[in-house]
């Protein structure tokens, strides 16, 4: 018997939640989760990298991080893309690499939106 959209889609919300990466950052003593994006938020990211026309995206590390960074919870730990900024810039490559290592979207992904 095949699935409704509906039983699909919870079995994906479970999917999506128990992909909590969790990693930790010693420069700050603590641990972090990387969350696994649904395809809305990475639409969103991508559109936003789409819409800027091969120019580039202001804060295109920063929102992408803001994104993924997450609590046990899988909430948001920095809503607010500027405070991303403020990372030391070891940490912050660390966490983008394994940010979209998490999610698939390598440098062929990257290269690829900034194509378009």
């Amino acid at each position: 018997m095949p699935l409704t959209a509906e039983q699909i889609l919870a079995a994906n919300r479970a999917v999506v939640t128990s992909r909590l990466l969790k990693v930790h950052v010693p420069e700050w003593q603590c641990d972090i989760y990387i969350k696994a994006l649904n395809i809305g938020e990475l639409q969103t990211w991508e559109l936003e990298c789409l819409r800027a026309e091969g120019k580039g995206i202001d804060e295109f590390r920063s929102k992408y991080l803001s994104m993924c960074l997450v609590d046990e919870n899988g909430a948001r730990v920095f809503p607010k893309h500027e405070q991303v900024k403020e990372f030391d810039s070891v940490v912050g490559q660390r966490l983008w690499k394994l940010c979209r290592e998490h999610n698939e979207t390598g440098d062929e992904v990257v290269e690829e939106i900034g194509k378009n």
